[in-house]
């Protein structure tokens, strides 16, 4: 019994001391979940640097007093041991070297970092999943072509499978392709393809663990492709051409518009456009210019095929074709106009064409240039004639500094564009609008003839936007109380009658949809001088017309007269002419012709039977009496006395 008692109470003493135990055993755990749970360290990482280095960083939660920080570090795997950290550094960083700690970084890893000895807390890390390797070396790009280049680099480390991803974007480009590249080793070489001609390229190379870990620094290069010939010709709209009136029936100027390409498709340094026009009688034109339009001189009568192409200094761009109709066979579309309203909307109205039946019509405008016809290529919009209007409503903007042109091409059922001409008749109704007046006089029927017409836009279309004209005259100096006429929209004329002597006039057109007054004021005054000065010169001028009338009648009948005396032989009576033997003779009427000779001799004419004696002693002189005869030559002394019938002559 007693031995039984013994055992018993050894048996209790036993089972106290493992009580004990337990309970030591248990606090000893709970100590350490609680100093785990609460976190005494925040922010851990670790980074291992290209498989060389590793870097843990922390920081302490600022109610700790620090005294010591101890950090160990140990592997998973079985009997391992803890390592103290070789280089803590602030207390805040730990590293050590892998190749000198012989650390597999496909295993993971425990570390521990102590407080002042009694607060824990313990960090499980992949190192795996935290390699950074060093950026790439040597990065290198050649442009083999136009489309494609080749790149080639390499890295550091040649242990550990890499994967290289490739970055890149024309320069300025928002978008970004990206080529992979997994498990390389060594100097990689790649070429990339589809490029764009002529451009330069932002190429970035970045390389991370083959499976898993952190992105390396990027490093960046550029390259420009090759040059190569233009991407593609300058492009057209429908009827993009305008017409200019021929001065001559057998010629016209068409002027052809393109839109210039953009710089990204030069694929060179320079661009140029170049044009030539081939005609249905085999002629051809070619220009060559670096704007945006080109003009050409043809025949009216001549269907013409244009050919538009850009060319840089490596070769031609292909063609872009324009098919211009005979200017003759055009039925053009008139009356232009461009309203812009009350609410700041602008519309643009035409006439539609009779004869030739439209399928839509493309509305062209542009703003002004000094020296060229538009600042840049024109703007336009194609809508279609199914629904019968002739106006549409531009996107614009229009501002109110600058000064722009409007034209309207239709496309005829068979295709065929008809081309436009320039309009730059634009009214804003809310701006003053001058109107061009002409003040006639009228003294007899005392009153004064009024006309007006629109600068630019004399058209029925605008004159049907106006509801009524309000015309405003007075009839004093001051003009300061005026009398109001009201006329109608399409009129363009208004007789006032007044006997005043001053009078002033101004037109006001009241646009429809609006209540606004959109012209400025003209003014002219005539004066009671004026209205004298006015009758007099209609008095002067009927004058003068009457002695111009009368003096040209004079001139004509004096022309005439003389020319019937050019054309009759003059007759000259002679007196007596006596010889030098003092001998008497019969008198004699001589008749004389005078017959200019060519050599400017001249020559009397006698009747016949009569007789002509020469003085003695001159050889220079001859006379025969029976062909009637008488010739004087050099100083002849014959015939003193003609020189006294020499005035006869004149008469």
């Amino acid at each position: 019994m007693l031995e039984t008692g013994d055992t018993e109470n050894n048996m209790i003493k036993w089972s106290w001391y493992h009580s004990v135990v337990v309970l030591a055993v248990l606090g000893l755990v709970f100590t350490h979940i609680q100093d785990n749970n609460v976190s005494y360290v925040k922010d851990f990482s670790c980074v291992v640097y290209n498989w060389e280095n590793v870097i843990c960083k922390w920081n302490i939660t600022e109610s700790i007093e620090i005294k010591t920080v101890k950090v160990y570090w140990q592997p998973i795997v079985p009997f391992s041991k803890w390592y103290y950290c070789p280089k803590l550094t602030n207390s805040t960083s730990c590293e050590w070297s892998i190749n000198d700690h012989n650390i597999d970084i496909e295993r993971k890893h425990n570390i521990s970092v102590s407080i002042n000895n009694n607060l824990h807390n313990f960090f499980l890390v992949r190192w795996n999943e935290s390699v950074y390797p060093d950026p790439v070396n040597d990065l290198f790009a050649l442009a083999k072509n136009m489309s494609c280049v080749l790149l080639e680099w390499q890295h550091s480390d040649n242990a550990h499978n890499k994967t290289f991803k490739v970055m890149y974007k024309p320069e300025r480009a928002l978008k970004t392709k990206i080529l992979t590249l997994c498990s390389e080793k060594g100097v990689v070489r790649r070429e990339i393809c589809h490029l764009k001609p002529y451009t330069r390229y932002e190429i970035q190379v970045t390389c991370k663990p083959d499976r898993k870990g952190i992105w390396s620094n990027k490093v960046r290069t550029t390259i420009r492709t090759n040059k190569t010939v233009p991407e593609c010709p300058p492009s057209t709209d429908i009827g993009g051409y305008s017409w200019i009136q021929p001065s001559k029936n057998s010629s016209a100027d068409v002027t052809i518009f393109w839109k210039q390409i953009e710089k990204s498709k030069w694929n060179g340094d320079k661009i140029q456009y170049g044009v030539y026009l081939i005609s249905t009688k085999g002629i051809t034109l070619l220009q060559s210019s670096g704007k945006f339009y080109s003009t050409f001189n043809i025949d009216t009568s001549v269907q013409y095929q244009a050919f538009l192409y850009s060319y840089n200094e490596i070769g031609n761009s292909t063609l872009e074709s324009v098919q211009i109709p005979s200017y003759k066979d055009i039925e053009f579309v008139e009356e232009v106009v461009a309203v812009k309203d009350i609410e700041s909307q602008t519309k643009l109205y035409w006439t539609s064409t009779v004869t030739k039946d439209t399928s839509s019509y493309n509305l062209f405008w542009c703003e002004q240039a000094f020296w060229d016809i538009c600042k840049d290529t024109p703007h336009t919009i194609e809508i279609s004639s199914a629904d019968g209007h002739s106006y549409s409503t531009l996107p614009g903007p229009f501002t109110n500094a600058s000064t722009y042109l409007f034209g309207v091409s239709y496309t005829s059922m068979n295709n065929m564009t008809s081309g436009f001409k320039w309009s730059d008749c634009y009214i804003d109704v809310n701006k003053e609008f001058h109107l061009k007046l002409q003040v006639t006089l009228y003294p007899k029927e005392n009153g004064v003839l009024v006309k007006w017409r629109l600068p630019k836009c004399n058209f029925e279309k605008v004159k049907q936007l106006i509801s009524y004209y309000n015309i405003h005259f007075c009839e004093r100096k001051e003009c300061e109380d005026y009398t109001v006429l009201k006329v109608a929209g399409t009129t363009d004329y208004t007789f006032i009658e007044t006997t005043e002597d001053n009078v002033c006039v101004r037109v006001f057109p009241n646009w429809k949809d609006t209540d606004s007054r959109s012209s400025a004021e003209e003014c002219v005054q005539i004066s009671s001088n004026k209205r004298v000065l006015v009758s007099a010169l209609l008095s002067v001028g009927a004058v003068f017309c009457f002695l111009a009338i009368f003096g040209c009648c004079m001139i004509v009948r004096k022309v005439r007269r003389t020319i019937k005396t050019i054309k009759r032989p003059f007759i000259i009576e002679t007196p007596h002419i006596y010889n030098n033997s003092n001998q008497n003779t019969d008198s004699l009427t001589q008749r004389y012709r005078n017959l200019p000779s060519s050599n400017g001799d001249f020559f009397l004419l006698l009747n016949r039977d009569s007789s002509l004696q020469s003085p003695a002693g001159d050889s220079s002189s001859y006379a025969r009496g029976n062909s009637g005869v008488a010739s004087s030559r050099g100083n002849s002394n014959l015939l003193p006395n003609v020189d006294s019938a020499l005035p006869l002559l004149n008469t």
